[in-house]
């Protein structure tokens, strides 16, 4: 059992979509994918990346996040909750993807990312290789945040777990 986080844009191609497979892999966050594992640890780099996105399974219309910004999701009464954009700040908008996905500033992911860079050495203690490979891969994921979202291709984020 593990944590898949998954990077959607506007405009992404099957073959985009396609390098998202990766069998598991925690080192291709360059393509749009982050791969945790549950083991016995209490760190986690993407419940401190996309904390929002890991409550998103209990969201109700107008719920408001520890932070304060609340967060509108659209509701059509079916459960699970259809497929929304849940935006800070903003409204939610369609998304073409079977699962609620967070949009976030890129300013955000870039704050959080030194913790979430902690987190990941604090669950390698022993495992230098493996923590260096997260670690970059995180990096790796964040940066095509932030490009995607300068190009305006509406990035958001999908955690499965």
């Amino acid at each position: 059992m593990g944590i898949d986080v998954y990077l959607n844009w506007t405009g992404k191609t099957q073959e985009e979509a396609k390098a998202q497979v990766t069998g598991f892999a925690i080192d291709v966050g360059d393509v749009g994918y982050l791969r945790e594992s549950y083991f016995a640890s209490d760190y986690y780099a993407t419940q401190v990346l996309f904390p929002e996105a890991w409550e998103l399974g209990s969201v109700k219309v107008g719920h408001t996040w520890p932070n304060g910004a609340e967060f509108v999701m659209r509701s059509d009464g079916f459960e699970p909750t259809f497929p929304y954009v849940v935006q800070i700040g903003g409204n939610a908008i369609p998304a073409n993807s079977a699962s609620p996905h967070v949009a976030y500033p890129a300013a955000v992911l870039r704050d959080r990312l030194p913790r979430a860079l902690h987190a990941n050495a604090q669950r390698y203690t022993d495992e230098r290789d493996a923590m260096e490979m997260a670690a970059t891969s995180i990096q790796d994921f964040v940066e095509m945040y932030e490009q995607l979202a300068a190009a305006g291709k509406n990035p958001a984020v999908c955690v499965s777990y």
